[in-house]
């Protein structure tokens, strides 16, 4: 009896504890943002996981708009990483030029921020994160040593902030709808009712030829998968799927 109750029981969801620390107040912001005067509170990292985590639900129902969010989001958190990669590296470079040995500026009193998330969309937020804390650092360093001024300072800043609430604000205009690959094939009520909330979705996306890489396995086949016999009988031809460091093109 011992061991038939044991067996019975499975082990609960998997969850990874990290830590991050943050020097910047514009940092901070992006995780925990204020309240707006109209009584609105725009969306932070960790409500961009949460809301991340129901894409994944939803793309492991087969909904294909939760696979078209999910793979815009991968594509947006690329596009933003090489973006602050890129504004780092010149703001490194002026210091460098400088002449001088410069430390960045640091926080006498750092935030330490704990993660536990459910899910990658999460933590590729969080890494983003703490590129951003770091531009911002070397961009206070180069206007506390005037080499740049502060409206400079402020332009290398601000369109990565930008970008970086507009990355958080795109899960929300998901809507659930219970739409599945079949709705939208047969182009039934239910296909007609997501059309209508959130656009038509891609035809690349709705057959399975572009894939977010971090969804979980679909409990449905895309239709690109599923190979019809002559006696009318699904064939299941999984596909394989490269490595690959870059998103895909738009589909």
């Amino acid at each position: 009896m011992a061991q038939t109750a044991t067996s019975n029981k499975r082990p609960g969801a998997l969850r990874a504890q990290a830590k991050m620390t943050i020097h910047t107040e514009k940092a901070r912001r992006l995780t925990d943002p204020l309240t707006l005067p109209n009584g609105i509170r725009p969306p932070g990292l960790f409500r961009f996981s949460s809301l991340c985590q129901k894409l994944c639900e939803k793309s492991a129902e087969g909904d294909p708009y939760a696979d078209w969010f999910l793979y815009r989001i991968e594509q947006e958190l690329f596009k933003l990483k090489n973006r602050i990669k890129q504004s780092t590296d010149r703001l490194q470079k002026f210091i460098e030029d400088s002449g001088f040995e410069v430390s960045e500026a640091s926080s006498q009193k750092p935030v330490t921020i704990e993660l536990s998330m459910g899910n990658p969309y999460g933590y590729m937020a969080a890494y983003v994160l703490a590129d951003f804390d770091r531009l911002v650092r070397l961009a206070l360093t180069c206007e506390l040593m005037g080499i740049l001024d502060r409206a400079q300072c402020r332009n290398m800043i601000q369109p990565s902030e930008k970008n970086f609430r507009r990355l958080l604000h795109l899960p929300i205009n998901y809507k659930h709808t219970g739409v599945t690959r079949n709705d939208i094939q047969q182009n039934n009520q239910v296909a007609q009712r997501a059309i209508e909330l959130m656009g038509k979705c891609p035809g690349n996306i709705v057959t399975g030829k572009h894939k977010p890489r971090h969804a979980p396995s679909s409990r449905q086949t895309s239709l690109a998968e599923v190979k019809i016999t002559r006696k009318g009988r699904p064939k299941y031809s999984p596909k394989s799927r490269s490595d690959v460091h870059e998103p895909p093109a738009n589909p």
